[in-house]
């Protein structure tokens, strides 16, 4: 160990550790990366932030140029990335390396690099690697460790070509003995995928990843020389931290200092009183919660949780779909492990760790500050339906009047086109989905059961006025108004039989129509919750199977719709002329829409092997099936479905407006033969008693004669 033993011992939180400080902890992986370059293996160390990656090659650096190595260390961040062209930014790597290897001076870089003007960025970095360094250094072996390797991230272009350079470098061994002296070390927050997509020409398949754990009790040991003289049993002490903070580098020596800390400032009890192990327990608990969880964001300093909190909300449009997979695993203890974009995100945030091929949250003290409450803050200000989802949820999912509907549904499904959702959120939407279509569709129905009523009251008064047409007949016993009645009758029953005709025939063509668009918004929603279970084969299956029988009915009932439509369109009958000139548009803009769609969506699945999917080819998929949802297909079938609701609407206005006008006429002429009836019977009968009153007062005068 390398123990700078003549400095008063002291934790250090925060940033690299010098190579002698005491407090470091020797790991694993220190002796694995040390015995790996030693051998002139390409090593790479992806960890979270402030888990030791640079600490690690500070010692690691030290040792081997104790071993005779020649080594240089470049970080990337201090070459730049914003603003930065290809060519600065390889002459700042050449740079760097000429400082690190100790040849200023010894080389006139720029007259150098200026005479490979025309060559690629990426040839005169191989010639300066070839040309100078190997040439300058002869006799020793060379490692190259280069830190902070993510920040090629933030650059405008792609450094693909870097990476491939290092696999050129360690094929050339077998062609040019001098390639044998030289490896590299690359270290970083990121995965190799990140850095390179080509894996022809990547690196990571030919090197070796070194895997950086937690301390562990026996390597934490060092640790314990801080509390020399402080504590009767330090080792329970640190036995307590450790299981605090997982062993995560940087909060357990930021834990180790606030005990030492709080020692000095007698703020605890006397350290012989802390002997019992449950004892011990209750007060580091105590500490904890009251200098590390309780307030956290005004007590991180320096900042860890915070950096933990900015990674995971960093992209808008993903952090959703993040913070649900971690709910996931918070809410579970663990959850399988599938090496999925989101997954492997939340690892190298630092906040899970992948044990047993599941991940749990890395400790105690992250699953307290971020913790569902936390969550529920997050959700708040990234779903704008957040408030609703939780009651749904809390309602085990059986409180439907927690779901969304009308327009509040189609604002959420247009925020959410753009994100990458939590499955959650995708079957929140779909249980919403279908309650609108049932809701829509009892409207419907409710719509029609009134125009059948009305219709059925219309039959109810025209009983009525034949009853009293008829009665009214027979009491004034009028020849000529019965006629003028039966004539009225005639007509109105001719005018109510066309009535119920017109309005049958509506109410036949909306319940049509209106279950071939709730067909279409069926096979829609089948289609976006396949989305939800695709890491599920079983669940996918039936879902799919539903999906598929979803897409037959709507091909089914859509060519039913064209066939007894396609007489009327040609002949454009002019009492359904609005009606007919939009259902021809909407053929000749949406006809073969379906097909292409559903041969989209078949075309698919047939592609997948659902049971075979892992990882990133799993996220792919899921990504793949969400675009399809974005193409113009599809797009489309949603414009579809509104023009079906727009041709329901025709119809109501067109035909049903008809057949309330029939109705009306059948009422007007049935009043107007009932009235004439009347009058004329009242004329006739005050002729009659006219004409019987006239002799009887002719009698009566003659008779007074």
């Amino acid at each position: 160990m390398l123990l700078d033993t003549c400095s008063p011992y002291r934790y250090h939180v925060g940033g690299s550790l010098s190579v002698r400080a005491p407090s470091y902890v020797e790991r694993r992986a220190d002796q694995e990366l040390y015995d790996a370059l030693l051998k002139g293996q390409f090593c790479y160390i992806f960890n979270a932030r402030q888990t030791g990656k640079s600490s690690l090659r500070v010692r690691i650096k030290y040792r081997l140029e104790q071993a005779g190595f020649t080594c240089a260390s470049i970080d990337v961040t201090s070459i730049g990335s914003e603003r930065v062209t290809p060519q600065q930014w390889y002459k700042g790597v050449a740079s760097e390396l000429l400082r690190g290897l100790g040849l200023l001076g010894k080389v006139d870089f720029k007259a150098w690099w200026g005479e490979q003007t025309g060559l690629s960025p990426i040839q005169q970095l191989s010639r300066f690697v070839e040309d100078v360094l190997l040439t300058q250094i002869a006799d020793e072996k060379m490692v190259i460790f280069i830190d902070e390797v993510d920040s090629i991230l933030s650059t405008g272009f792609s450094l693909d070509d870097f990476f491939a350079l290092i696999r050129f470098f360690y094929n050339q061994r077998s062609h040019d003995s001098k390639y044998r002296r030289l490896t590299f070390a690359l270290f970083g927050v990121a995965t190799p995928s990140d850095l390179i997509q080509d894996r022809k020409r990547t690196p990571f398949n030919i090197g070796r990843a070194i895997e950086l754990t937690g301390f562990q009790m026996e390597e934490a040991r060092p640790l314990l020389q801080g509390f020399a003289g402080r504590f009767d049993h330090p080792e329970k002490i640190l036995a307590e931290i450790l299981r605090w903070t997982g062993g995560q580098p940087f909060l357990t020596q930021k834990l180790c200092q606030m005990v030492v800390k709080t020692d000095d400032d007698k703020l605890i009890p006397d350290s012989k009183t802390l002997s019992d192990p449950a004892q011990i327990a209750d007060w580091t608990k105590a500490l904890v919660q009251l200098q590390m969880i309780d307030n956290w964001e005004s007590q991180d300093d320096p900042e860890h949780l915070k950096t933990i909190r900015d990674r995971l909300l960093r992209n808008p449009q993903r952090a959703g779909r993040l913070l649900g997979v971690y709910q996931e695993i918070w809410r579970q203890g663990a959850a399988p492990a599938d090496d999925s974009p989101e997954q492997i995100e939340l690892q190298l945030s630092g906040l899970v760790v992948k044990r047993g091929g599941k991940l749990t949250v890395l400790n105690q003290i992250y699953q307290a500050v971020f913790n569902q409450s936390w969550l529920n803050q997050q959700f708040a200000q990234l779903r704008p339906y957040a408030g609703m989802l939780d009651a749904w949820l809390q309602s085990s999912r059986q409180d439907d009047s927690r779901l969304l509907r009308g327009q509040a549904l189609q604002d959420a499904q247009r925020w959410a086109d753009s994100r990458s959702l939590s499955d959650l959120d995708y079957q929140f939407f779909a249980a919403s989905q279908a309650l609108e279509n049932q809701e829509m569709h009892q409207v419907e129905l409710a719509r029609v059961q009134v125009a059948e009523a009305q219709l059925a009251k219309q039959k109810a008064i025209s009983q009525w006025q034949r009853l009293v047409l008829g009665t009214m007949s027979v009491g004034f016993v009028v020849i000529t108004g019965l006629a003028l009645t039966i004539a009225g009758i005639a007509i109105g029953n001719k005018y109510e039989h066309k009535a119920q005709e017109i309005q049958a025939d509506a109410i036949e063509e909306i319940l049509e129509i209106k279950d071939l668009e709730q067909s279409l918004t069926q096979l829609i929603a089948h289609e976006r919750e396949l989305i939800t279970w695709l890491d599920n084969p079983d669940q996918f299956q039936t879902t799919y199977e539903i999906y598929q029988v979803s897409a037959r009915e709507f091909q089914e009932e859509w060519s039913e719709l064209l066939a007894e439509y396609k007489t009327d369109i040609e002949a454009g009958f002019e009492e359904a002329e609005a009606e007919l000139e939009f259902l021809a548009d909407l053929v000749e803009n949406y006809d073969g829409v379906i097909k292409t769609y559903l041969q989209t969506v078949d075309q698919f699945i047939a592609d997948l092997n659902l049971t075979e999917l892992q990882g990133e080819e799993l996220s792919e998929a899921r990504q793949s099936l969400i675009d399809i949802n974005r193409r113009p297909a599809a797009l489309k079938l949603e414009e579809f479905s509104e023009k079906l609701s727009d041709l329901v609407e025709i119809i109501e206005e067109e035909e049903l407006k008809a057949a309330e006008e029939v109705i009306e006429t059948v009422v007007r002429t049935r009043n107007q033969g009932i009235a004439i009836s009347v009058v004329l019977s009242l004329v006739i009968a005050g002729l009659l008693a006219l004409i019987l009153i006239c002799p009887e007062r002719h009698n009566k005068a003659k008779s007074d004669m």
